[in-house]
């Protein structure tokens, strides 16, 4: 170990020490870990932060086995996220500014005008404290503080690779757990202490591995299938395509629509992305999967179908099903609260819900099976849209657009015109997920809510950070 870490790690030490002899116990814990994660971070930046990325899909599940009975747990695997993410964010940037590193990655206007849109809102409507506000703008920018990490850690081609084996690995590892909680719910919930109900859709248990909703599972199957596809087709080597064809099944036993809609677009834009060669390749692939997927959940998967449009389209209660809801209401409050929305804190996110927001009372959607706070709010965080659209207005959702659609450009230029196969890999993967995003943020946060934000925001700006290391180094890159 060199001088600097000698020196840094004595610090640590000392400040740590220090804070648990003189500070009360209540903040000693918190300091130590703040100064833990600042040297962390400073000395070991790649380390710390994809650490974090390896917790985050076993984050809910810690939080279910101790809530309510190891305070000082429950309140630690619930916060530690964020705690790291922010610390390690200020201390990489910091680095970085120090050694002129920093570069604009074309985001900045229009998220500098969300930031602006937000503040105005929520000044202007003080419908929630100002403290309570200032959490919620952290919880909307921590995705982006993701991205900026990755997008200045300059990842180079050994990082890639070992990042791609790591979580290919895990991914496995958490779709063999899938099957056998499929196989076995009950006996396996119990053993791993996870969410004792079984969810069945049809006579089929819904899979979910290590997280505590099927849904999770599912996204985090369609997540690896995506980048699984997008390897092969720029690859075109069979492991990939078994990957791919593993992970979707993955998907469908999660037996979450959403998901396999997210999983069916990237299916539909592969095809239009690729040569004629390795379309009909990938044209035999997708079409085997069908037949097996159809041999196995065929009628399964009709019955889901019907189920949903008949739920959200024809059902004569549509307009009292709680997503149904959170949109129609999300729309009247952008045109009430023309043009910045109702602010943060107001309407549609985790804030909103734990604070109870007036709004939810005003607009009487607290009446809704599944959306009164005063019970739990179950669903008053199942859609992500509603809470850019209610809390910034249109001009919120314009600018939120914005940068997913300057995201996707980048993305897609990179695929289009690099020579970098792993880069043109990568990057294809990259907009995949985005778009199998986008399907799921219908009827789900994932964009702020974790593991799913943190996994997004990484692979963009993995994409950049590997965008500018070529261009640094060898000039290869021309976008």
């Amino acid at each position: 170990m060199n001088t600097t870490r000698w020196i840094g790690l004595s610090a640590v030490a000392i400040l740590s020490a220090a804070s648990i002899v003189f500070l009360p116990s209540s903040f000693s814990g918190a300091v130590v870990f703040v100064f833990l994660v600042f040297f962390a971070s400073h000395l070991f930046s790649k380390a710390t932060i994809l650490s974090l990325a390896l917790y985050l899909p076993f984050q809910k599940l810690l939080v279910f086995r101790v809530e309510g009975s190891i305070p000082f747990l429950d309140l630690f695997f619930r916060r530690v996220e964020e705690g790291l993410l922010l610390v390690a964010f200020v201390t990489i940037l910091t680095d970085k500014i120090f050694m002129k590193k920093i570069r604009a990655a074309g985001i900045e206007l229009p998220l500098c005008a969300l930031v602006i849109i937000a503040l105005i809102g929520t000044i202007k409507n003080r419908l929630v404290g100002y403290d309570v506000a200032l959490f919620d703008l952290f919880l909307l920018l921590k995705g982006f503080f993701v991205f900026y990490i990755f997008d200045i850690l300059d990842l180079r081609h050994r990082d890639i690779r070992l990042i791609c084996k790591v979580f290919f690995i895990t991914a496995i590892f958490i779709f063999g757990l899938g099957l056998v909680d499929m196989a076995a719910p009950e006996r396996f919930r119990d053993l791993i202490g996870n969410v004792p109900v079984v969810n069945y859709r049809f006579g089929i248990p819904s899979a979910q591995s290590i997280f505590v909703h099927p849904g999770g599972f599912g996204w985090f199957m369609a997540f690896f299938a995506s980048f699984a596809i997008a390897f092969f087709a720029v690859f075109d080597k069979k492991k990939y395509l078994f990957f791919a064809i593993l992970f979707g099944l993955g998907v469908v036993m999660s037996m979450r629509f959403k998901s396999v809609a997210g999983l069916g677009a990237v299916g539909c834009m592969v095809l239009f992305l690729t040569s004629r060669t390795r379309k009909i390749n990938l044209i035999f692939s997708i079409g085997l999967f069908i037949l097996l997927f159809a041999l196995l959940f065929g009628d399964k998967a009709k019955l889901l179908f019907e189920d949903k449009v008949y739920t959200y389209f024809q059902a004569p209660a549509q307009y009292d099903v709680a997503r149904n809801v959170l949109y129609s209401t999300g729309l009247r409050i952008a045109q009430d609260y023309f043009p910045f929305g109702a602010g943060l804190g107001a309407y549609g996110g985790w804030i909103a819900a734990l604070y109870q927001s007036p709004l939810y009372f005003y607009y009487g959607i607290n009446e809704v099976w599944g959306l009164d706070p005063v019970v739990g709010g179950r669903f008053l965080t199942d859609t992500f849209w509603p809470y850019i659209m209610g809390q910034f207005g249109f001009f919120g959702c314009i600018c939120y657009a914005w940068i997913l659609i300057a995201f996707l450009s980048r993305c897609i230029r990179t695929y289009m015109k690099c020579d970098d196969l792993l880069l043109k890999a990568f990057s294809l993967g990259s907009f995949f997920i985005l778009i199998e995003a986008l399907i799921e943020s219908i009827a789900e946060p994932v964009f702020s809510t974790p593991p799913q934000y943190f996994f997004i925001f990484a692979c963009i700006g993995i994409t950049y950070s590997f965008i500018s290391s070529q261009k640094d180094r060898q000039g290869q890159v021309q976008i």
